[in-house]
């Protein structure tokens, strides 16, 4: 199909798949709303306030990307089983709030793992902490979390299990690659187009269309999205609380 930008990708899907009949679609920077036959969903990204409560669906867009997909799926098939530790490295360009990237590594190792974090030591400096997390079942989580001059995000994220390893990242890779390079005398262009449904939105715009599809398509899924959301945030709180103590700071539970 043509390049289409956010709204246009959300509509087709939703159409395409009968998902819902869109009304209307508002975004802004860290929101998107989408009003349909089943409701209003207010979509939301912004993680270091007080901005995403009460009925707000967070969007956890990472859920879509299919490097997370395929690591929680080869857990939940058995092809590694008993994990014992997971290493988390992200560093975000300058900029991004710690608060968000906190709220997903942790949202991304609970989802992988099918496990929650019940404790938390961490030590923070202006925008980077180092973290290490206690999951409910004995898992141990150490992660790298920051900001840098990067234009790109830098990521790993690795499992380590009784019966192997799970990594999202090559081993080999040195540089970023993608999927096409076009060489002529003007010099190189590069594609990230890898989805045909959507093509021309980037990565990220890919994996946000995704991830509300699939809440337009069960909407039942918003519950437990919220308390998953409340979950991190309470882990985040206590990493915050740990690093001013210096000591393992346990992960609150209720409401």
């Amino acid at each position: 199909m043509e390049n289409i930008n956010l709204k246009s990708a959300i509509e087709y899907l939703a159409e395409k798949y009968q998902l819902a009949k869109i009304e209307s679609i508002t975004t802004s920077e860290s929101t998107i709303t989408v009003e349909c036959d089943k409701g209003v969903f207010n979509f939301c990204s912004d993680f270091s306030q007080e901005k995403c409560e009460g009925g707000d669906v967070p969007l956890f867009a990472w859920r879509s990307q299919r490097r997370y997909f395929e690591m929680r799926k080869n857990l939940l098939d058995k092809i590694v089983q008993d994990p014992v530790g997971m290493r988390i490295k992200h560093i975000a360009p300058k900029g991004t709030n710690l608060a968000n990237i906190l709220v997903q590594e942790v949202d991304i190792a609970q989802w992988i793992l099918g496990d929650r974090v019940e404790k938390v030591f961490a030590s923070t400096q202006d925008d980077y902490c180092n973290a290490i997390f206690s999951t409910e079942q004995g898992i141990k989580i150490s992660a790298e979390i920051g900001t840098a001059q990067t234009k790109t995000p830098i990521l790993l994220h690795e499992i380590i299990a009784k019966t192997g390893v799970i990594t999202d990242t090559a081993v080999d890779t040195q540089v970023e690659h993608y999927p096409i390079y076009l060489y002529n005398s003007k010099g190189t262009t590069i594609y990230n187009d890898v989805d045909f449904e959507l093509y021309g939105l980037s990565y990220d715009e890919i994996a946000k269309v995704r991830f509300i599809a699939s809440v337009l398509a069960e909407p039942k899924l918003i519950g437990e999205l919220q308390k998953t959301y409340q979950q991190a945030k309470k882990v985040y709180r206590a990493a915050v609380l740990a690093a001013e103590k210096l000591e393992n700071t346990a992960v609150l539970r209720g409401a």
